[in-house]
């Protein structure tokens, strides 16, 4: 309140400073003034005051005789209008009488005729109240603050709007009438300017010369010094002048002001020529007393004795620019101003048109004399038929009473077969008799209902009931009774439709407000009208309409379920509560029951939750701490009832819960998914495998994917809480397939095997990367094994990528050293025979190379045995080597088998032919292939393809 307050003395404060600050400049041209027609000069035109020349008495008197009185073709003429016109009345009157009621509705057509005020539109630029920068971009739409207190009017109502960069200013007018037509709505005045004041309908709707219309609505939907008024005004009214259409708003509320407009602009030209072609001297010398009112020059003053002829003459001698434009007024004034009889004909020829008018009329009121007589006669058969009703109503009942007094004949006789057969025929009469009397009754009921309903005002809301339902209820009785009698159901259906609407009103209000006693009698209106389906539907929708306009928290699933459940209890303490009025009165029976859960579950169902978790997973920007949410609050939906509550309403109540609680949960399947892609997205997003160093790029990709592994890990032990398993397949197949995806796709640019210089990493550095994998393969078998079916075959590819690189750096570099070591055997030894030197220390002992190729191998077992202590290189190996990763021995020795093949390998293919060895080095190689096939015995690592050498090299 003290804001509020605050707010409307800074607005006083700074109106009161700006009318009380000098005037800088010259006041701008009125904007009635049009410099596409105006024939002003601009220094005239600045210093025109239009709303005081309008308001002037003289100014004013000489518009009301301009504008003229056409009582039966303008002012009185029929229109369509929304409210019922009465219908036309005709009199006999003396000439006396008639004169005195001519002049007494020219009386009242002054009402009909008053002047729509000319107002200077209101300035379109705002004012600036405040600027709190600490609020910019707070939202990215603006807000609209309203002053909706009693004692404010349209005029003095304060709005003020707060822009998107915290910028407080006083709103436009357009914004300030369109919060009024919001909060204060008022009938054919939409939030929305319609359509018709603006092309292409515009154009339309004065095509179609429906100015008078525009105008009027225009009247009424706009103030009259809005802008958009005045502009829409001006439109109409060039368009008008333009077209030379004068007779749409002669003799009309609008017509003065078209003509004000017309002589404040200097446009008198197609208005003179209106008048003279209609031989109106007098309305031609008021133009021009107008003119010369609106811009006195002494020069060209009126003369007291001047007539109308003298006044237009001088006139268009004293404006000689405007002669071309004049040529009907010209004309006129070389007759002498006097009104030609227009359409002469010859006397014969006159009397030719009276006779064949009057033959028209005479066969005009043979017509309706024929329709006259016609009428009467069926008024007349209806009568008879009538009264014949009534003979057969006393016919019917003599047969009836006959028909009573010879059965009760019948049975004091003998009881014999003819007697029973007799009596039965009678019986069947007396009930044909019955019959034709209830439709003798229901008839009379309708005939009578009618002609009540025609008398009957729309206002006598019970009457009107009444008549309607006598009218259903005969209807029904005459149906039941005669299923192909012919009736009017389709004005009966009309009627009720009109009847309805208010009380349709009615139904949404009191659904609204829990009045189960207005909804109990509107159900025994619905009812007796035969329009139950419409209450049924009316009833859901009104319900819904009230979940719909609840004001749920959405901070958190937690909280919101909390608001349905407290809703929904709400709605069982209205229409099933101790002191609920419905209970008593219209939700006895099974079939309300059923319509009351019906609709209330249709009003959970259009909800729309899926909107409501989208909100709440945005705000919270974590799906795993929704899913604990979920998992704390929807356990508790069904759980505390209030203990007020009945046995039925409790099972009701849990039923609407549970459906509540399964549509929740549906509604957040998709939300969830995408909030998971999202939030995988984002981590996989910020890992950095391009800068930094090597550790880093390690430690940013298990981080990510620890990340990632642990949210999925803790979707899968909670989901199954309240999800299906299907359903949760549905929910992480995206969200896996995503994070695989993107996490290879990061993967595929990193090239790990090698420094920055491109020189291969050492194992130790490799074998971080196979842990990172491991990590990652891992958790995502896990996966697999709690929700069946999921891909990850790239991630399987990529781990196979990253072992075979740790592999093959290993075996590369060993292989090299063997190739280096046995070429430079054969090449020393070689050299060595061919100079003569005996060199028989080679052949004694294993060469230097072998021997360290030897412990390198050793080394990487051991590496290998420490580095599968941890489960992550485990679990990368196992998965690329398809070895169990329980049994880890046989993972080590595949691991080391495929090492040392690579080395054999390359010992075999440098080797070369064996048989084309001089016998020293062929020696010494054997020697050497001895002692690596020793090295790898004890590392129980078979190689056959080495024995099959060392036996080609043993020397003979």
């Amino acid at each position: 309140m003290f804001r509020h307050t605050l707010l409307r003395l800074q607005r006083l404060r700074a109106v009161a400073q700006s009318v009380s600050s000098p005037q800088t400049s010259l006041r701008q041209a009125s904007a009635w003034i049009n410099p596409m027609l105006s024939n002003l000069d601009a220094k005239v035109a600045e210093e025109v005051d239009a709303e005081r020349l309008f308001t002037t008495p003289q100014v004013h008197e000489l518009l009301q005789k301009i504008t003229g009185v056409d009582l039966e073709n303008k002012v009185f003429r029929s229109r369509r209008i929304s409210n019922q016109q009465r219908r036309s009345h005709f009199a006999l009157m003396t000439d006396e009488r008639l004169e005195n009621t001519i002049e007494r509705m020219k009386d009242e057509a002054q009402l009909f005729l008053q002047f729509v005020p000319l107002k200077e539109p209101r300035e379109i630029k705002t004012e600036l109240l405040a600027h709190d920068e600490e609020i910019a971009g707070f939202d990215s739409s603006r807000f609209v603050f309203t002053d909706i207190s009693f004692d404010a009017t349209d005029q003095n109502r304060t709005v003020v709007v707060r822009e998107i960069d915290g910028k407080l200013r006083t709103a436009t007018p357009e914004e300030h009438d369109r919060m009024n037509r919001t909060y204060y709505n008022k009938q054919n005045r939409p939030v929305v300017d319609p359509a018709v004041f603006s092309d292409p309908w515009l154009d339309s709707a004065l095509a179609r010369d429906e100015h008078e219309f525009v105008m009027d609505w225009a009247c009424l939907y706009y103030e009259a010094d809005d802008p958009k008024f005045v502009e829409t005004t001006k439109v109409v009214f060039d368009r008008t002048i333009a077209a030379n259409k004068f007779d749409v708003f002669y003799s009309t509320r609008h017509f003065g002001t078209l003509v004000f407009y017309m002589a404040l602009n200097n446009n008198l030209p197609p208005l003179l020529n209106y008048f003279a072609g209609h031989g109106e001297l007098r309305e031609c010398a008021l133009l021009v007393r107008l003119q010369k009112t609106l811009y006195p020059e002494w020069r060209t003053a009126i003369g007291t004795n001047d007539t109308d002829l003298k006044i237009v003459q001088d006139f268009v001698k004293q404006n000689p620019r405007f002669k071309p434009k004049l040529t009907d007024l010209t004309k006129f004034l070389a007759q002498g101003g006097q009104k030609p009889f227009k359409h002469a004909v010859a006397p014969n020829e006159l009397k030719s048109q009276v006779g064949a008018r009057l033959l028209a009329s005479e066969k005009n009121i043979d017509v309706s004399r024929t329709e006259l007589a016609k009428i009467c006669r069926e008024c007349e058969e209806q009568e008879h038929a009538l009264a014949n009703l009534g003979d057969v109503d006393t016919a019917v009942h003599r047969v009836l009473g006959s028909l009573e007094d010879h059965i009760k004949t019948l049975r004091m006789s003998e009881n014999s077969l003819t007697v029973n057969q007799t009596i039965l025929q009678y019986e069947a009469a007396k009930t044909r008799a019955t019959t034709l009397l209830k439709c003798i009754s229901a008839g009379r009921q309708y005939e009578k209902a009618w002609e009540s309903l025609k008398e009957v005002s729309k206002e006598d809301q019970a009457t009107m009931l009444g008549t309607l339902q006598e009218l259903q209820s005969s209807i029904d009785v005459i149906r039941n009774l005669v299923p192909t009698a012919a009736m009017n159901v389709k004005d009966l259906e009309d009627q009720k439709d009109a009847f309805l609407a208010w009380q349709s009103t009615a139904f949404f209000l009191a659904l609204q407000q829990g009045d189960t006693a207005k909804i109990a009698e509107i159900h025994s209106t619905y009812a007796s009208l035969d329009r139950k389906k419409e209450f049924v539907a009316i009833f859901s929708k009104g319900v819904s309409n009230r979940f719909a306009n609840a004001n749920f928290a959405r901070t958190s699933a937690s909280r919101f379920l909390e608001c349905v459940k407290h809703e929904i209890e709400n709605q069982m303490y209205i229409f099933f509560g101790e002191k609920s009025g419905a209970k008593r009165e219209f939700l006895d029976s099974d079939e309300c029951i059923l319509l009351v859960k019906a609709a209330m579950k249709k009003a959970l169902a259009e909800y729309g939750f899926k909107a409501v978790v989208t909100e709440i997973l945005h705000a919270e920007n974590d799906p795993l701490a929704y899913i604990y949410d979920l998992e704390k609050s929807v356990p508790a939906v069904t759980n505390a009832l209030p203990d007020t509550f009945t046995e039925d309403m409790r099972e009701m109540a849990n039923e609407l819960l549970l459906y509540m609680r399964d549509t929740f949960l549906d509604s957040a399947v998709d939300p969830l998914t995408s909030a998971l892609i999202k939030h995988v997205q984002s981590k996989v997003d910020a890992m950095d495998l391009v800068t930094g160093s090597h550790r880093t790029r390690i430690a940013a990709f298990s981080s990510a994917c620890h990340d990632i592994i642990h949210l999925f890990d803790n979707s899968l032990t909670r989901l199954p809480k309240f999800f299906e398993p299907a359903t949760i397949k549905q929910l992480l197949q995206r969200p896996v397939t995503t994070a695989v995806d993107a996490i290879i796709n990061k993967a595929k640019n990193w090239n790990f095997a090698r420094d920055s210089q491109g020189k291969t990493r050492p194992i130790d550095d490799l074998i971080k990367v196979n842990s990172a994998a491991g990590q990652l393969i891992a958790g995502l078998s896990r996966l697999k094994i709690s929700a069946e079916k999921l891909e990850i075959d790239a991630v399987r590819a990529w781990n196979s990528r990253v072992c075979d690189a740790t592999l093959k750096n290993v075996a590369t570099a060993m292989s090299g050293e063997v190739q280096r070591g046995v070429a430079e055997v054969k090449e020393k030894l070689h050299s060595g025979i061919r100079k003569g030197v005996e060199l028989p220390s080679y052949a004694m002992m294993p060469s230097e190379y072998i021997t360290k190729i030897a412990q390198e191998v050793l080394q990487s077992f051991h590496k290998f045995e420490v580095f599968f202590a941890d489960d992550n290189i485990t679990h990368s190996f196992a998965m690329w080597t398809d070895v169990s990763e329980e049994r880890e021995e046989d993972l080590l020795m595949k691991v080391m088998r495929d090492l040392c093949a690579v080395i054999v390998r390359s010992f075999i293919e440098t080797l070369g032919d064996v048989s084309a060895l001089p016998p020293v080095p062929a020696k010494q190689l054997f020697c050497d292939a001895g002692y690596f096939r020793d090295a790898l015995q004890d590392l129980r690592i078979p190689a056959p393809a080495l024995d099959e050498v060392i036996t080609k090299l043993t020397p003979t």
